[in-house]
């Protein structure tokens, strides 16, 4: 329940009037007067929280997309400089990056012979998978690194 005050009109209304007064991104007024009385009812909007809420719902959907299109590129050894931009984006959108993150992203790295970089990114999986119990990727970042270091 909101509790609005009443406002006295100088002149008469003779028919309901409903306006929407003092529009804001945030808040807004509902004007209703009749006769000699006049009410505001204040209005606010969650514009932008729900914004704020779709972006970050958007960003987390196209997280899969941006990490299949490094993927892709990455595999096949080409456009190495986008696929980086691209695994980079997916970390930063990422609360938490996790050890297939920073594996892919080494990949990356290794493919483009920035290999200092790459070994730091594959200690870094090889470290998360040991904390998760990752068989497989603890094995596959110990064989890059091998690798990498030869």
């Amino acid at each position: 329940m909101t509790k609005v005050a009443v406002q006295p009109l100088r002149d008469v209304e003779e028919t309901l009037v409903i306006n929407i007064y003092d529009i804001t991104e945030a808040r807004a007024n509902l004007g209703i007067s009749w006769e000699r009385t006049r009410v505001e009812i204040p209005i606010s909007f969650y514009t932008v929280e729900a914004m704020e809420k779709k972006i970050d719902q958007e960003f987390k959907q196209n997280i899969m997309d941006y990490s299949i299109a490094s993927s892709y590129y990455t595999q096949r050894g080409i456009q190495l400089e986008k696929a980086k931009k691209l695994r980079e984006l997916v970390m930063k959108l990422k609360e938490t990056p996790n050890a297939w993150d920073y594996n892919a992203y080494g990949l990356i790295l290794a493919q483009m012979g920035e290999k200092e970089e790459a070994i730091k990114s594959y200690k870094r999986s090889l470290q998360m998978a040991k904390e998760t119990s990752n068989v497989y990727l603890v094995s596959e970042n110990e064989r890059l690194l091998k690798e990498i270091l030869e």
